[in-house]
């Protein structure tokens, strides 16, 4: 057996900017990396759903290169995680802020931009993977973060990054995060009482129109299920739908030749038209358009699939 197959998937907690934050990794076997992999995850920001993405990417990499991929701050219960206290956050005490949940998504901005800057080994290459609200995430990393230049390639999978409340998902979404996020949060509330049984039995109902689940989508759904992860998720969503506007074409013209935008064609979030108006805008770009099929949230279902497609191309730029 090849020894990147002998390494594991590790989770444990770590402290970004004073918060609990759960993170996955597939490290190689050598200490010295000269390239690393970050995943920023959509919203819900769960580190859990793209455990088969981040194991299929590592594996197609051959091992070579580490895989981090982060949690949105409070999307991942941290309970049963071990604690990896260094580096210790900016903000000195491992315990503070953690009454600051839940994050706006200014602040998972500033939580991700901290999280590069201190636990991603300095003089490394940085290659960024965004799906959905990471998409966005990563456009204003670019524009902020101290380690911008060590970014070699940033991959925007699903790039919710513009015009959201108006597309098919945000018209659906936006009343109920604007006006009935208490009837989310009460739902759940209800919902958190019954027992494992009855919760698992609800969850797989629930999906069971999705014929090729990805192992561990149910564990991952009881996790988001919980009226503190939901109450972060909410939050966050009720910014996107007001502050994901206009695109900003400033930030993706500088960094055009970093990037690589991945579009649906199924998907109710960023329909077609917004991929045929970013390659009108950018005719140059690496802008493509799926043509097979993948959901939105394609961890629930394509994990490998996706994870393979993104292989081939960070193979493009490390080679």
């Amino acid at each position: 057996m090849s020894a990147f197959r002998e390494t594991s998937l590790v989770k444990e907690v770590v402290i970004v900017n004073g918060l609990p934050t759960v993170i996955s990794k597939r490290l190689p076997r050598r200490s010295i990396h000269k390239i690393v992999i970050v995943v920023i995850p959509g919203n819900p920001g769960l580190v859990e759903f793209y455990d088969g993405f981040v194991t299929t990417l590592f594996n197609s990499l051959q091992g070579q290169w580490p895989i981090y991929a982060i949690s949105h701050a409070g999307h991942s219960p941290t309970e049963g995680y071990p604690l990896n206290p260094f580096p210790k956050s900016s903000h000195g005490d491992i315990t503070a802020g953690k009454s600051s949940f839940p994050l706006t998504l200014k602040e998972q901005i500033a939580h991700k931009n901290e999280f590069l800057e201190r636990h991603i080994p300095p003089h490394s290459r940085i290659l960024l993977i965004g799906h959905s609200i990471g998409a966005y995430i990563i456009l204003h990393i670019l524009k902020t973060c101290s380690r911008a230049s060590d970014i070699t390639k940033a991959i925007l999978l699903f790039p919710t990054i513009e015009r959201m409340a108006v597309s098919p998902s945000g018209k659906y979404v936006t009343p109920m995060v604007k006006y009935f996020n208490w009837l989310t949060l009460s739902a759940v509330g209800v919902f958190s009482v019954f027992p494992v049984s009855v919760k698992t039995f609800l969850v797989k109902w629930w999906l069971s129109d999705r014929k090729n689940l990805i192992s561990g989508s149910v564990e991952s759904v009881l996790k988001l299920l919980s009226p503190k992860v939901i109450n972060g998720v909410v939050t966050m969503a009720r910014d996107e739908m007001t502050q994901v506007v206009l695109c900003d074409e400033e930030v993706i013209k500088k960094n055009l030749n970093k990037l690589i935008l991945y579009y649906g064609t199924i998907d109710n979030w960023c329909p077609v038209s917004y991929y045929k108006d970013m390659k009108k805008r950018f005719p140059d770009g690496e802008i493509y358009l799926c043509q097979k099929k993948f959901d939105h949230a394609f961890v629930l279902e394509s994990s490998h699939e996706v994870a393979e497609m993104v292989s081939s191309w960070i193979q493009d730029v490390i080679t």
